[in-house]
């Protein structure tokens, strides 16, 4: 079974000549730095939305911490509202046009897809504190970046696929 992510496979990825492995991992690099703005584009408004309807929220995860892989979903925390309530209330109002709930996993937690863009946001209410998910995701931020090297997040942005496509064996 091959793994693929976004043309990226794994396994061919393994298996080319040095020179072909540069160029399948630049072309990688450059699809997560284009998501880079396109996520900030949309969390921006997502957080826009919100704040409209009086809800604070906190993205964090692989996005923040500048490893995530092109298909990986925004990791978006409303710590202080209740079973999302509010969070709910601002996706069924009239002036949301751009975000859909795909589903509703429980009172605590909902995915919802940019119309625009097709990037999921996997919303929350589930921190014991309000700045929990931002403090996580920022010391992984970094602990990354404080590492001098680049080679550490490049090393992570390899790493990710090889982890999904044996996920079962762990």
């Amino acid at each position: 079974m091959t793994f693929l992510l976004d043309s990226f496979s794994f396994d061919l990825f393994v298996h080319a000549p040095p020179e072909e492995k540069v160029r399948r991992f630049d072309q990688l690099v450059q699809k997560v730095e284009r998501g880079e703005g396109i996520v900030e584009e949309v969390a921006g408004s997502f957080r826009g939305l919100l704040k409209k309807h009086g809800v604070k929220m906190h993205q964090h995860g692989s996005w923040t911490q500048r490893i995530a892989l092109p298909d990986s979903d925004v990791d978006i925390s409303c710590p202080e509202d209740g079973n999302l309530v509010a969070t709910r209330r601002a996706l069924e109002s009239k002036e949301n046009r751009r975000f859909e709930v795909e589903s509703a996993i429980s009172e605590w937690r909902i995915l919802v897809r940019d119309r625009k863009t097709k990037v999921l946001l996997d919303v929350t209410q589930k921190a014991a504190h309000s700045t929990e998910p931002y403090w996580k995701a920022e010391h992984i931020r970094r602990s990354i970046n404080w590492a001098v090297d680049d080679n550490v997040r490049m090393a992570i942005l390899l790493l990710k696929p090889w982890v999904r496509k044996h996920e079962q064996t762990f």
